[in-house]
This record gives C-alpha cells, sequence and structure tokens, in this order.
C-alpha cells in the first residue's frame, strides 16, 4: 500500500506535468482531497504533506471532522448531491 504523502507528492508532479504542457503555471491549481470515509489521523497525514482543501459528501461525518480540525487552517467544500434538510448546516 502506498502511504498518503507519496500519493500526494505523485498528484503534485502530475499537476505540474499538466501545468508545463498547457502553458499554466502550477500554483494556479488546486489540489482539493476527498476525505470521505477517511479517519482524521489520515487527514493529517495528508494536512502534514500540504493539503489544506478536503471534499467530503456526508455532513454528519463532515461536521466531526471539521470540528476535531478546528484549529488548523482548512478549507472544507460539500461535494455531491445537497438534500433540502441539510442546505442550512453546510452552508454554516
Amino acid at each position: 500500500m502506498i502511504a498518503i504523502d507519496q500519493n500526494i507528492s505523485d498528484v503534485h508532479a502530475r499537476i505540474k506535468q499538466a501545468a508545463t504542457l498547457y502553458s499554466r503555471e502550477s500554483s494556479t491549481i488546486s489540489l482539493l482531497a476527498v476525505s470521505k470515509k477517511q479517519p482524521v489521523s489520515a487527514i493529517q497525514v495528508a494536512i502534514a504533506a500540504g493539503i489544506k482543501d478536503f471534499g467530503e459528501n456526508y455532513l454528519q461525518e463532515a461536521e466531526l471532522k471539521i470540528n476535531e480540525l478546528r484549529e488548523m487552517s482548512l478549507n472544507w467544500h460539500y461535494i455531491g448531491a445537497i438534500q433540502s434538510n441539510k442546505t442550512r448546516s453546510i452552508a454554516s
């Protein structure tokens, strides 16, 4: 099994190659890590590897992670369909 930090490094290298191919600055491209079904410990490894943007599509799971990692300067994104009864929670 490949380590999370190695996967992130590989993805950054591929982003840099694609950016060069299409005459873009790799710094203008954001990497959004989908963290659904991942434990907080795995997210902490990703944070240590430089990831600051995370995507979740399970509100209850996201709320737990956001609360546990609230001290860190992270950007959380809700991905997927939103049920109408959850829009208020997601917006806040």
